[in-house]
Protein backbone atom coordinates (compact mmCIF):
# COMPACT_ATOMS: atom_id res chain seq x y z
CA UNK A 1 0.00 0.00 0.00
CA UNK A 2 1.04 3.22 -0.75
CA UNK A 3 1.76 6.27 1.84
CA UNK A 4 -0.80 8.63 1.57
CA UNK A 5 0.24 12.57 0.63
CA UNK A 6 0.47 14.59 3.32
CA UNK A 7 -2.57 16.77 3.33
CA UNK A 8 -2.10 20.50 3.09
CA UNK A 9 -3.49 20.95 6.82
CA UNK A 10 -0.83 18.43 8.18
CA UNK A 11 2.04 20.43 6.42
CA UNK A 12 0.74 23.58 8.31
CA UNK A 13 0.25 21.69 11.62
CA UNK A 14 4.03 20.58 11.29
CA UNK A 15 5.46 24.12 10.48
CA UNK A 16 2.66 24.82 13.76
CA UNK A 17 4.36 22.50 15.90
CA UNK A 18 7.61 24.02 15.17
CA UNK A 19 6.98 27.53 15.09
CA UNK A 20 5.17 26.35 19.24
CA UNK A 21 8.47 24.83 19.93
CA UNK A 22 11.10 27.99 19.06
CA UNK A 23 8.02 29.91 21.41
CA UNK A 24 8.32 27.45 23.81
CA UNK A 25 12.35 27.67 24.17
CA UNK A 26 12.28 31.37 24.28
CA UNK A 27 9.70 31.53 26.74
CA UNK A 28 12.03 28.95 29.16
CA UNK A 29 14.78 31.22 28.44
CA UNK A 30 13.35 34.01 29.77
CA UNK A 31 13.53 35.53 26.53
CA UNK A 32 10.55 37.95 26.86
CA UNK A 33 11.33 39.61 23.75
CA UNK A 34 12.24 37.10 21.25
CA UNK A 35 9.21 34.79 23.03
CA UNK A 36 6.48 37.71 21.62
CA UNK A 37 7.62 37.37 18.34
CA UNK A 38 7.68 33.80 18.31
CA UNK A 39 4.24 33.97 19.87
CA UNK A 40 2.97 36.08 17.29
CA UNK A 41 4.32 34.11 15.00
CA UNK A 42 2.97 31.22 15.75
CA UNK A 43 -0.54 32.69 16.23
CA UNK A 44 -0.66 34.32 12.71
CA UNK A 45 0.30 30.96 11.29
CA UNK A 46 -2.72 29.49 13.32
CA UNK A 47 -4.73 31.77 11.94
CA UNK A 48 -3.81 30.40 8.48
CA UNK A 49 -4.34 26.92 9.27
CA UNK A 50 -7.49 27.31 10.85
CA UNK A 51 -9.26 28.12 7.70
CA UNK A 52 -7.28 25.72 5.42
CA UNK A 53 -10.29 23.03 4.34
CA UNK A 54 -9.62 19.85 5.96
CA UNK A 55 -9.62 17.07 3.76
CA UNK A 56 -10.23 14.47 6.41
CA UNK A 57 -11.39 14.28 10.25
CA UNK A 58 -7.47 13.86 10.83
CA UNK A 59 -6.88 17.18 9.44
CA UNK A 60 -10.12 18.58 11.60
CA UNK A 61 -8.54 16.67 14.61
CA UNK A 62 -4.81 18.51 13.70
CA UNK A 63 -6.30 21.96 13.97
CA UNK A 64 -7.93 21.48 17.07
CA UNK A 65 -4.92 20.65 18.62
CA UNK A 66 -3.39 23.49 17.18
CA UNK A 67 -5.93 25.57 17.83
CA UNK A 68 -6.08 24.57 21.94
CA UNK A 69 -2.50 24.05 21.91
CA UNK A 70 -2.33 20.04 22.87
CA UNK A 71 -5.60 20.89 24.99
CA UNK A 72 -4.13 23.88 27.11
CA UNK A 73 -6.83 26.04 25.97
CA UNK A 74 -10.36 26.11 25.48
CA UNK A 75 -12.25 25.79 21.77
CA UNK A 76 -14.50 28.32 21.82
CA UNK A 77 -18.04 28.40 20.58
CA UNK A 78 -18.53 29.98 17.16
CA UNK A 79 -20.38 32.77 18.32
CA UNK A 80 -17.44 33.80 20.55
CA UNK A 81 -14.51 33.82 18.14
CA UNK A 82 -15.60 33.63 14.39
CA UNK A 83 -11.96 31.71 13.59
CA UNK A 84 -13.44 28.87 14.65
CA UNK A 85 -16.29 28.55 11.78
CA UNK A 86 -14.18 26.69 9.86
CA UNK A 87 -13.99 23.97 12.03
CA UNK A 88 -17.59 23.97 13.38
CA UNK A 89 -18.89 24.08 10.02
CA UNK A 90 -16.51 21.08 9.45
CA UNK A 91 -17.19 19.18 12.36
CA UNK A 92 -20.84 19.54 11.52
CA UNK A 93 -20.38 18.26 8.02
CA UNK A 94 -18.60 15.31 9.03
CA UNK A 95 -21.55 14.63 11.72
CA UNK A 96 -24.11 14.31 8.95
CA UNK A 97 -21.80 12.43 6.77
Amino acid sequence: MAAEAETPVATLFREWERLRQVARAHYLAKEDDEFERAHDARWAHEQILIHVPSQCERDLLLKILAWTDYGETDLEAERDNSHLSTIWAEARAMDAA
